[in-house]
């Protein structure tokens, strides 16, 4: 075995720091008995990442983003819990056996009794951040010189991420001509009812932002010339094309536990209880999960209250009885720092504008709240 149950406890390990393994991760540290387990982050980045502000950290340099986005785990870890800096490769598990090891990417081994996947999204375009701070801000430097260098951007997807760049950008550089390529009739998907669609649509139009709607966009990068041709034949000018589809569950090293653990898409099968189905002591959680839902920020908290209550009883020798039964769909999108809309799938579905998307959002990304909680 590998890291290490030298001193007779065994390791609660959680794979992934990100919402959903965060708040599981301080709902361990809080609740488990440290005399018997000991609590193990394993992530690349020895920091959370809050991507609620990618965004924005795309566009400009604004509100000391640069400074404020990217939050130490150490006051969460106290002397409760350890980190693990490196990247998962492989789940070793025998048939029979309960527990294994994990195996990264540098050859160690990390051993577990109980085991929480959480290891988010793969994004494309800004939000494919690397995993130091110093490569990190060279990179949203990068993007942000490219596009203040560009006068007409396409953003390839109309989805949440690719609506608030748009909507920095206009901010930002009202000078500068944006067009959204969207594949669908209008901006998000049909998660959410078309009356909402249509008022995103027509803020986005009165921003100045141009939508290309049924249309792709194949190639990453613009023509010689300054252009990029959709699928659909449609000529647009662009000196950047910044991607914000296809992005995809971070997943292939669970494959090491059999085909069967994914679903087609590469999310993680569990019960409702978030036990995969074939592994009782290892847990699915946050963007990875194969649930019926939008992978959201907020839905972290409802997986972590599951997961946590379950390994919790676990450890004490009792069954889980925790379930997960899903989350209501709730946004807000941000559209620049004074802006934007949202929708609440409760009543007959509330829609809000501007007002109160700045309030709750847009002005400061929540990033007091984000601090908070891990202790800063």
């Amino acid at each position: 075995m590998g890291l290490a149950q030298t001193d007779g406890r065994q390791n609660i390990v959680v794979v992934g720091g990100g919402a959903a393994g965060g708040e599981i991760l301080r709902g361990l540290l809080a609740k488990v008995d440290h005399s018997k387990y000991r609590v193990i982050l394993i992530n690349p980045r020895p920091f959370f990442a809050y991507l609620v502000a990618g965004a924005r950290m795309t566009v400009a340099s604004y509100a000391d983003l640069d400074n404020k986005t990217f939050i130490p785990y150490d006051k969460a870890l106290s002397d409760k819990g350890e980190l693990v800096l490196g990247t998962v490769k492989s789940i070793l598990r025998e048939p029979g056996q309960t527990g294994g090891d994990l195996l990264l990417v540098d050859g160690s081994k990390v051993s577990f009794a109980f085991l929480v996947l959480a290891p988010g999204s793969i994004w494309p375009g800004p939000l494919a951040i690397p995993d130091t701070k110093q490569d990190i801000d060279a990179w949203f430097k990068t993007w942000r010189s490219k596009i203040e260098g560009a006068k007409n951007i396409v953003i390839a997807g109309g989805g949440a991420v690719g609506i608030e760049i748009a909507g920095e950008i206009r901010h930002f550089f009202p000078d500068k001509t944006v067009t959204i390529v969207q594949k669908d009739a209008h901006l998000l998907n049909g998660t959410y009812p078309d009356r909402w669609r249509l008022r995103v649509d027509q803020k986005l139009l009165d921003r100045g932002v141009k939508l290309v709607t049924d249309d792709v966009i194949d190639t990453p990068e613009p023509s010689s010339s300054g252009t990029v041709t959709t699928r659909k034949g449609t000529v647009l000018a662009a000196d950047l094309i910044i991607p914000c589809v296809g992005t995809r569950p971070n997943t292939d090293f669970v494959r090491s536990l059999g085909k069967q653990v994914l679903d087609t898409r590469g999310f993680i099968q569990t019960k409702p209880s978030l036990q995969l189905i074939q592994f009782p002591e290892i847990f699915a959680a946050g963007d990875a999960l194969a649930w019926d839902e939008q992978k959201q920020f907020a839905k972290a908290h409802g997986h972590a209250d599951a997961v946590v209550a379950n390994i919790v009883s676990m450890t004490k020798g009792a069954s889980p009885s925790a379930v997960y039964k899903g989350s209501r769909e709730l946004i807000v999108i941000t559209i620049g720092p004074t802006g934007g809309t949202g929708y609440f799938a409760v009543l007959w579905g509330i829609i809000v504008g501007d007002w109160f998307s700045r309030f709750v959002k847009s002005k400061d990304l929540l990033i007091g709240k984000a601090l908070k909680v891990w202790g800063y």
